[in-house]
């Protein structure tokens, strides 16, 4: 997640709708596809290219099946307008310990 010179973490820019976020035994934060169309998770677009997609294929596990990559919409924290680009998130591949409510996984005590 982006960083400030300080080390905070950055207020998200966008979000997805119809996806869950869950933190796993509060080591990472995962998204699964939701049957709440309204349920929202936030965060930031990322360019990348194909070599950098490569590169998070392998280091997601998409290969071991911890991860897929789905193409969703994004849309702008600011107006809720959805953004010109579809976005590549990383789903996760089945485990569900704890749901973080809020979407954000700066705020998952929450």
């Amino acid at each position: 997640m982006p960083q400030d010179e300080a080390g905070n973490f950055k207020e998200p820019t966008s979000f997805i709708l119809g996806y869950e976020m869950y933190n796993y035994h509060n080591h990472y934060p995962y998204i699964v596809k939701s049957e709440d169309k309204e349920a929202m998770v936030v965060g930031h677009v990322l360019e990348a290219d194909e070599a950098d997609l490569a590169w998070m294929d392998s280091y997601e596990g998409v290969d071991r099946g911890l991860y897929v990559r789905e193409e969703t919409e994004v849309h702008n924290i600011k107006d809720g307008e959805a953004e010109q680009e579809m976005a590549q998130v990383y789903v996760s591949g089945g485990h569900l310990p704890h749901r973080v409510v809020s979407g954000d996984w700066t705020r998952k005590g929450e």
